[in-house]
């Protein structure tokens, strides 16, 4: 059963504040993920046509069951991001890299900010950790506060979803965040999963239990991935994100 703080439906999903995002993200349909913590409730977006990859393999995930044998918020630091992804249970965490999506959001040190001093990689987007090109596979990250620098500036860091709802953000706000860099590390819990002895090791880590779709309104064409050449508007021969700028957009 969904957690009952989640957003229930599509069509009860908050619409998004003005400036949200520093550019106007792809347009298109969301499918919607919640998620049960030991802190509360996650609502998550999922927007296909920010990355369809990425979103394919996030549900995908979801409805293999992957977060219900619990999967430990391994890596959460303060002001920034929570990173998580790999399974409780070690027999889950086979899932192989897939290709990148192309990126929507702008890179480099001059794209850091817009003029009104929104940040690039917003709190509540959700997208993937990677090492380099075509690296995503099964490791997460959140923001937990609205970043410049060090997220959302890479292909595989290319959002593909979103926290949506109060409680979402109320939750990310709880979720423990002293560990750090001290956390299980990836390498432990990849091969043996979250075993005996870590609880004791890590006993203020926060964990999700169960991840559920709880409404699509996408149709097939909406996960179709973008041709390999394929460019978003943000990267259309503009030159700065002043210039960043739809027809029909809100300001």
């Amino acid at each position: 059963m969904p957690h009952p703080g989640c957003v229930p439906s599509v069509a009860a999903v908050p619409p998004a504040a003005p400036r949200r995002h520093i550019v106007p993200p792809p347009a298109g349909p969301t499918a919607l993920v919640c998620c049960a913590t030991s802190k509360g409730p996650l609502s998550v977006a999922v927007r296909p046509r920010w990355a369809p990859r990425g979103a394919t393999r996030f549900v995908d995930m979801v409805r293999s069951g992957h977060f219900d044998d619990g999967v430990p918020m391994m890596r959460c630091l303060a002001n920034f991001l929570c990173q998580f992804g790999l399974s409780a249970n070690a027999s889950r965490n086979r899932w192989r890299p897939f290709l990148d999506d192309p990126p929507w959001l702008p890179h480099g040190p001059d794209h850091r900010a817009d003029a009104f001093g929104n940040q690039r990689f917003k709190t509540g987007y959700v997208a993937y950790a990677g090492a380099g090109k075509d690296s995503r596979a099964q490791q997460l990250i959140v923001g937990n506060h609205d970043d410049c620098c060090l997220a959302g500036g890479q292909p595989w860091e290319t959002p593909f979803g979103e926290l949506v709802g109060a409680a979402s953000f109320d939750t990310l706000a709880r979720i423990y965040t002293g560990y750090g860099e001290s956390g299980p590390s990836q390498g432990h819990l990849r091969a043996e999963g979250w075993t005996r002895d870590d609880p004791g090791r890590f006993p203020l880590l926060d964990h999700i239990s169960s991840c559920a779709v709880v409404d699509d309104a996408t149709t097939a064409s909406d996960w179709r991935p973008y041709p390999g050449d394929y460019r978003h508007a943000t990267f259309r021969g503009r030159a700065s994100v002043a210039a960043y700028v739809v027809e029909g957009a809100p300001p």
